[in-house]
Parts: structure tokens; sequence; C-alpha cells
């Protein structure tokens, strides 16, 4: 808490006037296949995107009492379709979205995952897939905190 909204709690006597607002916590997957990772185009069509038009990661928002990995599995389970067995994470990006209604500070943890079974099958929120090569994420048209996260994952790989 910094000094001007201690400041305020003392002159008003109480926090009922503050707005207080926090991140959220997301998770994100590298799912592996024959040595190709799995990217998503968000769809133009989807409203309540921060990435319309650009190929992002799977996964989406940890909800409330959800661990991580039940996240994954279901978001993954939700947007694509796939079976996913879980490794390890290993990276963390946040980033700021402007969408009414929405959280606006996103805080997100990079898993390594590898493909289990099923065939891609995308919801609303998607309308292009692509197995590629990790090594050429450069080559599309990916949001920054995916392509720091492909940086961190070459490291590893």
């Amino acid at each position: 808490m910094n000094d001007e909204v201690r400041s305020s709690i003392l002159r008003n006597g109480s926090m009922s006037n503050l707005k207080e607002t926090y991140a959220v916590a997301s998770v994100k997957t590298f799912i592996k296949k024959d040595g190709k990772i799995l990217i998503l185009r968000e769809s133009a069509d989807y409203q309540e995107g921060s990435h319309i038009g650009r190929f992002i990661m799977p996964g989406g928002k940890v909800n409330e009492n959800e661990g991580f990995r039940d996240t994954l599995k279901r978001e993954v389970k939700e947007e694509c379709g796939l079976e996913i067995e879980i490794s390890r994470p290993f990276s963390v990006a946040e980033w700021y979205v402007q969408i009414p209604n929405k959280p606006k500070h996103i805080v997100a943890t990079y898993f390594v995952c590898d493909y289990k079974g099923g065939d891609v099958k995308l919801n609303e929120e998607f309308d292009e897939f692509v197995w590629i090569d990790p090594k050429d994420y450069d080559l599309y048209d990916i949001n920054r905190e995916a392509k720091e996260a492909f940086v961190e994952y070459l490291k590893i790989v």
C-alpha cells in the first residue's frame, strides 16, 4: 500500500471508497507434438479477445478454486479439443489489456505440455491453427509475450 492510499484511509477512516484492482492469473501452454508447437489465431469474430488476428498459445484465466494444471487441461480441451500431459512451467509474463468489463492486468505462467491425443477442433475464439517449428516462431504474427516465451522455451529444449 503506498503513502497516498494510506493517507486516504487515515483521512476517511475506511477503505470503502477505494476501488482495488487485482492482476488475473492465467496459464498458457506450449503443446509439443513431433517437435512442433501448436499456435492458435484469435478470430476477428471473437469480441472478447485481446489479440484479434494474431497467433497466441492455448490457455486462459484461472477460475476461483481451480489450480493451474486443471485450468490448463480445461482451457486446452475447450479451445482446441486436445488432451495434454503437463510437464512444467518455464516462463512468466504479464500484460495489460483494453477490453470493456475485463480485467486489465494479466499475469501468465507458460507450461511445457506433451500432446496426448485428439484432433484439433477450434472453438469460436479461434479461426486457424498451425503446428510450427519453435525456431520459426518469428515468422508468425504472435503476440509479444508469446514471442518472449519462445525465446525462453528454446533455451530449455
